[in-house]
């Protein structure tokens, strides 16, 4: 049920985010000065990625409901830059909708979060509308895709990460 052309995306995605964590986690890794440590510091990376943009947008989503009977409507942004979401995005071909996609609700998180935000990932908490309360999510792709804003996102975290590790390794060792 899926094509050639979203398989081999959705392949490319899934590789070019595995090299991404491989580059951000081996440039903790030059960071640290111990094994443990940079154990350590390895997973709670990985996890903080995984986590804090949905927990950030969850919890934005709350405090911007509470405000009222406005829409809930954080910055989709947040979700776009998830690890998940991107593989979801990026591996979810025309029919998002789907049931037989393990990652639906990924997607249709995404779909609704830029829904509410007026069709824009990076609206931060924009004008709220009588229409917004009945919107149908889209499932079609429109604009800048999820997947990107997410690869674009991880490249530029690496890009630090290495420059960062590249500044400690050339540092002369104490005498």
């Amino acid at each position: 049920g899926i094509n050639l052309t979203d398989s081999l995306k959705g392949l490319g995605v899934v590789v070019a985010m595995a090299v991404l964590l491989t580059v951000m986690i081996s440039s903790l890794s030059a960071l640290s000065r111990r094994v443990q440590t940079a154990t350590l510091l390895s997973y709670g990376f990985v996890a903080l990625l995984v986590l804090l943009g949905p927990m950030l947008y969850f919890t934005m989503a709350i405090a911007d409901g509470s405000s009222g009977d406005d829409v809930r409507n954080p910055p989709a942004a947040l979700l776009a830059m998830n690890p998940i979401s991107v593989v979801a995005d990026a591996t979810s071909g025309q029919t998002v909708l789907g049931d037989d996609n393990i990652l639906q609700w990924s997607r249709q998180q995404l779909l609704q979060a830029k829904a509410n935000g007026d069709g824009s990932w990076w609206a931060l908490f924009p004008d709220d509308d009588f229409g917004a309360r009945f919107r149908i999510i889209d499932a079609r792709r429109e604009g800048f895709p999820a997947w990107a804003i997410g690869l674009i996102f991880m490249s530029v975290l690496a890009i630090v990460l290495a420059w960062l590790a590249g500044r400690r390794l050339r540092t002369p060792a104490e005498t």
